[in-house]
């Protein structure tokens, strides 16, 4: 579900990722925009700090939802 659900979501993501990378990565764009390429240790760095806060994010969401209660239907809701 999520990502799945829609068809055209996959390769959307796999075209904005093409475009990044084409962006960053290919002499004429880098002329235009003033970029340069990413070292391995740039990258490394970035992975670095991304993943484990990726990790915290994700089981937080999990834990919330595994021992999160639904909300209870208080008293006067029941007697209507």
């Amino acid at each position: 579900r999520g990502l799945t659900e829609n068809p055209w979501v996959p390769g959307t993501i796999g075209i904005i990722v093409v475009l990044q990378l084409l962006f960053t990565y290919l002499p004429p764009m880098q002329t235009l925009f003033g970029t340069t390429g990413l070292t391995g240790t740039t990258w490394l760095m970035i992975l670095s700090v991304s993943l484990p806060l990726l990790f915290i994010v994700e089981l937080e969401k999990f834990v919330i939802r595994r021992w999160s209660q639904p909300p209870q239907p208080s008293a006067q809701a029941a007697e209507q």
